[in-house]
């Protein structure tokens, strides 16, 4: 877990940092904070999520853990002060996605299907009665990019109307390559009217 991303709010800004000291000096308390990590392994890190919320000053909103490998009793990894869901993904071990949501937020949280990829999902009602939708994801190396890939375009176009929908994880697919998949994945977000904010 060595970087972090963090989605801003209405201003669309996602930063990576290499520090929980970089981090609190880039959050604002008046904005709604996503965090993602890819925990690889949920059950042997879930120890280093809690330490890193607690070092942080403001914390989070919404927390996105993919690649939490299957947990059966997900429950046991609560953080205080926040929800807890799992997507009970169960593709291979490796697969599983856990969103937590502060308590205090007024949210649903589904898990929605696409193909054979569980993406987790929650809705917040934000202060001044908008909505903002967070997708969570992870590809398990054992479903293919190409069917990820077809099968993620009919999700942004269901999606599309959507004002504020921020989709974070983990798809397994390296958009430095310039290969058929990942012009195809970035191509699909565009065309959908979605932004990338990743690199």
């Amino acid at each position: 877990m060595e970087e972090f991303s963090e989605y801003k709010g209405a201003n669309n800004i996602e930063r990576q940092v290499n520090s929980v000291q970089e981090l609190n000096k880039i959050l604002l308390p008046s904005d709604m904070h996503i965090i993602h990590l890819n925990v690889r392994g949920l059950k042997s890190n879930h120890s280093n999520v809690e330490v890193l919320i607690k070092n942080m000053d403001i914390k989070p909103d919404v927390i996105v853990c993919s690649e939490t490998w299957n947990l059966e009793f997900h429950h046991l990894y609560n953080i205080d002060m926040y929800k807890t869901y799992y997507n009970k993904g169960s593709i291979n071990k490796a697969d599983g996605v856990v969103i937590y949501v502060k308590s205090s937020l007024m949210q649903e949280t589904k898990t929605e299907e696409i193909g054979s990829c569980k993406i987790l999902t929650t809705t917040i009602k934000t202060v001044n009665d908008s909505y903002i939708k967070i997708s969570g994801l992870y590809r398990s190396h054992d479903i293919t990019k190409e069917n990820l890939i077809k099968d993620f375009y009919k999700y942004l176009v269901r999606s599309k109307k959507i004002k504020n929908h921020c989709i974070v994880g983990d798809f397994n697919i390296d958009i430095l390559k310039s290969d058929n998949n990942s012009t195809t994945f970035l191509t699909n977000l565009l065309e959908a009217g979605y932004i990338p904010y990743f690199s």
